[in-house]
């Protein structure tokens, strides 16, 4: 009997374990900040009566690890291999793990709803696109341009998002997807002045960057240096400077080989 009661306990701990860092790792996915990430976890355990329980997380991994009743110890270790922006899933964690405590849920419930919410559908296709073309062009009045470059900042923005979507599903990592994608918006904003419709070609050009550029993920780093999560915060810092030189660095590579074969830049 008491061989069995610990067999049990290792169970439900597991479990806790299990759910806490799986709704942690829908959020590092998701671009939660770090603080919420953990804050998160100490909820879903503290909900199980897991009053010592401590979380580290990171952009790429979550380590949690409780102290039992007895006093035996159980942690368990996530690693965190891919990362986008879905604000809606961190919504979802958000106040899944808020009413957790208040509702008398099984284990295999939670785990089902923690299984939605990770393949909960992102907008469809169409509506991205349609978003991503009136974004670029709504930075083309924000930097002086005209109807026409409005125009063109529609057709851009749809054709960048479109590739960058092509990419991120079939290239071969996110440093090629986001040259590749630099490489296109310069590509764009010089055919546009190309055809005689537009004047400076950096109007479409930066309008289309500003689709790339990692504002989100710069925001999260800054917030995690300010709650004293240096790790998180340098590492964050880092990617979207990473990000932000393959921009740049596309872009540069279209306007020398432009330059080259005998091209205009004006």
């Amino acid at each position: 009997m008491c061989g069995a009661s610990s067999v049990m306990k290792r169970s439900a701990y597991g479990n806790i374990l299990e759910i806490s860092s799986f709704a942690g790792k829908i959020l590092l996915e998701s671009g939660a900040e770090i603080y919420r990430v953990e804050q998160t976890v100490r909820y879903l355990c503290s909900a199980y009566g897991l009053d010592h329980c401590e979380c580290f997380a990171t952009p790429t991994a979550i380590m949690i690890s409780v102290i039992g009743k007895s006093g035996e110890v159980h942690s368990v270790v996530r690693r965190i291999t891919k990362r986008s922006v879905n604000l809606r899933k961190v919504e979802l964690i958000n106040d899944f793990s808020r009413k957790i405590g208040k509702e008398s849920t099984s284990f295999d419930d939670i785990k089902e709803r923690l299984v939605q919410i990770d393949q909960f559908p992102s907008y469809p296709l169409p509506f991205m696109v349609l978003t991503a073309a009136v974004g670029t062009a709504a930075f083309t009045i924000v930097f002086g341009g005209g109807i026409l470059d409005f125009l063109w900042g529609l057709l851009s923005g749809a054709m960048i998002h479109l590739l960058v979507t092509w990419l991120s599903a079939h290239g071969p990592d996110s440093f090629f997807t986001n040259i590749a994608g630099g490489g296109a918006c310069a590509l764009l904003g010089w055919l546009f002045t190309m055809t005689g419709l537009g004047g400076d070609w950096w109007i479409v050009t930066i309008s289309a960057l500003m689709l790339l550029v990692p504002g989100m993920l710069m925001t999260n780093a800054l917030r995690d240096l300010a709650a004293g999560d240096f790790l998180s915060g340098l590492s964050r810092g880092a990617e979207a400077f990473c990000i932000a030189v393959a921009l740049a660095g596309g872009a540069a590579f279209v306007f020398f080989v432009v330059l080259y074969l005998g091209g205009r830049i004006s």
